[in-house]
């Protein structure tokens, strides 16, 4: 298939990549993982699927997140996809400790702002890649880790 061939069905290398990221959060269900995250019992456990749903999707998605990040320098429609996937993470993020918050289990010392920038970008493919694909850790360590060192960093100690 040819350059031209492909542009033609999707306009743009940002069209094309967008289409490819819809793809991946459909065929990895990521639909009904993050309702699981918003049908949670509690907080603590939106927190724990939220970053189950990081290490399940982040090693189908890290290249194209690059590719997309790499392309809304230049152009429009992926900057405006880049802005719009950040926004529906921060709102998940905010949403998870909004709830925290609601349920005493945030930090006094934190407020909900704070801590859903915290949890953005600590729970970040980038963050992921740069455990996972560079320095090598395992799915299971990264989950493992990750959700202590979120639970320490946003939770209260009672």
């Amino acid at each position: 298939m040819s350059r031209q061939s492909i542009y033609v069905h999707f306009h743009s290398k940002a069209r094309l990549v967008l289409e490819l990221v819809d793809y991946v959060d459909e065929s990895e269900g990521v639909p009904t993982l993050t309702n699981r995250i918003e049908t949670a019992p509690s907080g603590e456990e939106a927190l724990d699927l939220f970053i189950d749903l990081v290490a399940r999707v982040a090693p189908r998605i890290f290249r194209v997140v690059a590719a997309l990040d790499a392309a809304r320098g230049e152009d429009p429609i992926a900057a405006t996809a880049w802005r719009d996937r950040a926004d529906r993470r921060q709102r998940r993020c905010r949403n998870i400790v909004r709830r925290l918050a609601d349920e005493g289990r945030l930090r006094p010392e934190l407020d909900v702002t704070i801590a859903a920038d915290l949890l953005w970008t600590l729970a970040s493919v980038r963050v992921w890649e740069d455990l996972v694909v560079t320095r090598r850790w395992a799915s299971d360590r990264y989950r493992a880790h990750m959700r202590r060192t979120l639970r320490s960093a946003l939770l209260s100690q009672g």
